[in-house]
């Protein structure tokens, strides 16, 4: 086997028809896990904890679901700062990656009970 056909687990991930695969793989080669904790994934401290975001998220915002917190706390990391954490999220991560890799992350995050 030649090193160039070696794929890593990310690679394998994005081929991978799992949204919450796919949406691991962007969490993890996006950097998510160095400010987010996530039990067993990742211990950043920077960051709110996301290991229960799916259901935190829905009680972050009067009339917001869990789904469109998320949307915007990623779109738009100023709209809604969790009390005793900066706003220091890169204002343009969501521009940094494909809609269908926000769709993915968006994903695995409400898998994140």
């Amino acid at each position: 086997v030649e090193l160039a056909e070696i794929q890593t687990a990310a690679e394998l991930a994005v081929e991978s028809d799992d949204p919450l695969e796919r949406g691991l793989a962007v969490y993890n080669t996006s950097g998510c896990g160095g400010c987010h904790a996530i039990e067993g994934i990742s211990v950043g401290v920077v960051g709110p904890a996301l290991s229960q975001i799916a259901t935190v998220a829905a009680t972050r915002v009067d009339g917001y679901s869990a789904e469109e917190y998320l949307r915007e706390s990623i779109a738009n990391p100023s709209a809604y700062l969790v009390e005793s954490y900066d706003d220091l999220m890169l204002k343009t991560f969501a521009d940094s990656i494909s809609d269908s890799q926000f769709e993915d992350l968006i994903a695995f995050l409400l898998a994140q009970e």
